[in-house]
């Protein structure tokens, strides 16, 4: 039961990527749907000696690399899929399975799910793919696979999950509705914009930089040019005569492509050959613990928050620190740059900083911590006390 327990969901992790994978792949496909079969016995093959390099203490990244080049060349030789998709495949089961196996949290997994989101809307709208509607049920087994892993990882912090996603199908489905409708319109905007306008405009730049090139050919130039076509065709005629010798055709592009990729792969192995990584328990990957959780998710609001500089914090005390600083950047008293709080304090209160003030606003800008209700007293007195010092010195300057 403790080993179905560790395998089920690595089982739902790579089944989930295979679906991933499949749909960055189909576009590059000649055989399109039919690239599923060798993609699925590929990635049961890297699976297995994944699950080998584990039990032998080998999980090195240069390993992992070595085993997903020769699954591409396998895709390459054996399965007749073109070069490009063999490379994607390589780099694909190598972020998969050791980057992507490293961080296998929701976080990751729901960041995978836009990816390939992203990448069937794209599809759907300008590849050449037959019964593109079916992109849209890989799409739904993702999220399927999605919501079982994560369910199976942390039942308690899921529970509400199923209801979440059925509520994002919904919204999905009503979105592609409404995308279906309005693609006529889209596409009658893009033809107008490339037919009438685009195309015209380079038929009269086309047309307008001939007639400046028939300007300045004289007739002597003219002459000249028709003789010299006279006998490149003369040349042609008696050439055709002979019968060439015919040497063999190289494909030069191809050997320099491949030996350039070969290189790459030199190099990546070297780089990765002293990378190790962990592989995250069940209980590590997916359980955060709520503190941890709401803890990260303020420093991020705190650090990405948007138009950080021009729109005030929510909290309390850092807003009374961005009104003042605004108060004083009129005044022509602002905070520089470069200036701590402390500094600027002590620059604008000539060598008297407000002692209170900045140890509340660091309690809770950098402590995380909340202020008593002393210390919620004692700050936005200090702050009305600085307030009023910063309005005297501008009512003296407009004085004097």
């Amino acid at each position: 039961m403790t080993k179905l327990r560790h395998v089920l969901p690595l089982s739902l992790y790579f089944g989930y990527v295979l679906l991933l994978s499949y749909l960055i792949l189909l576009p590059f496909s000649a055989a399109n749907w039919t690239v599923f079969f060798p993609l699925a016995i590929l990635a049961v093959i890297q699976g297995t000696l994944l699950t080998c390099l584990f039990k032998w203490n080998r999980m090195k990244l240069s390993n992992i690399w070595v085993l997903s080049i020769a699954c591409s060349l396998t895709a390459f030789l054996f399965f007749h899929i073109p070069f490009l998709p063999s490379c994607l495949i390589a780099v694909l089961f190598t972020y998969f399975s050791s980057i992507g196996l490293e961080r296998r949290n929701a976080a990751h997994l729901w960041l995978l799910f836009l990816v390939s989101s992203t990448v069937t809307i794209f599809d759907y709208l300008f590849s050449g793919i037959s019964h593109r509607p079916l992109l849209f049920l890989i799409l739904l087994a993702e999220l399927v696979l999605l919501n079982i892993f994560l369910i199976t990882e942390n039942r308690s912090e899921n529970r509400y999950l199923p209801v979440l996603t059925v509520a994002f199908i919904c919204t999905a489905a009503i979105l592609s509705l409404i995308v279906s409708i309005l693609k006529p319109f889209f596409l009658w905007i893009y033809g107008f914009l490339f037919n009438v306008l685009l195309k015209n405009a380079l038929y009269v730049i086309a047309n307008a930089y001939w007639v400046l090139l028939n300007h300045f050919v004289t007739p002597e130039k003219s002459m000249r040019i028709k003789k010299a076509l006279q006998n490149s065709n003369a040349n042609q005629k008696s050439s055709d005569q002979i019968m060439p010798h015919i040497y063999p055709q190289h494909d030069y592009p191809y050997w320099m492509g491949l030996f350039l990729t070969a290189i790459v792969a030199v190099v990546l192995y070297l780089k990765f050959r002293k990378r190790n990584f962990h592989l995250p328990s069940a209980k590590e990957s997916v359980s955060v613990t709520l503190t941890e959780r709401s803890a990260s998710f303020r420093n991020k609001r705190e650090s990405k928050r948007l138009l950080g500089h021009l729109l005030p914090p929510r909290d309390p005390v850092r807003k009374a620190i961005f009104s003042l600083q605004k108060a004083a950047e009129k005044a022509g008293m602002g905070r520089r740059t470069t200036e701590t709080l402390s500094d600027w304090l002590l620059r604008i209160e000539q060598g008297h900083p407000n002692q209170d003030l900045i140890h509340g606003y660091h309690k809770v800008r950098y402590g995380h911590h909340e202020l008593s209700a002393d210390e919620k007293k004692s700050f936005f007195a200090s702050v009305d006390q600085v307030r009023r010092m910063i309005e005297a010195s501008v009512a003296m300057r407009k004085k004097s």
